[in-house]
């Protein structure tokens, strides 16, 4: 006789391509000479993190001769972009809550 585990409800991660979390951690690794650990969850412009994302979905789109990052950075660099928008998302909702606390 099998156990059970109830799985009804819960997130189904199958389908994400963990690489992408893998591609993801390396650049924000490797990038610690610019950017040192916690930068992306301290307060940064949200628009500055979009247009990122855009600069390097447009090499995707249309490569840049000698572009001396490849399609594999390019997602990794949209990756950790995103995952910053999200936080900064996070700190404004963090903001707000605090900011209807006070009297």
């Amino acid at each position: 006789m099998e156990g059970i585990k109830e799985t009804e409800g819960k997130l189904d991660y199958s389908e994400i391509n963990l690489e992408m979390l893998d591609l993801m951690a390396k650049r924000f690794n490797k990038n610690k000479d610019k950017y040192p650990k916690g930068n992306s969850r301290k307060p940064l412009d949200k628009t500055e993190l979009i247009w990122a994302i855009f600069r390097h979905t447009r090499k995707i789109l249309k490569p840049i001769k000698n572009d001396p990052e490849n399609i594999e950075d390019h997602l990794s660099a949209i990756g950790c972009n995103l995952s910053m928008v999200l936080d900064q998302i996070e700190i404004e909702k963090n903001e707000q809550k605090e900011l209807s606390k006070s009297p």
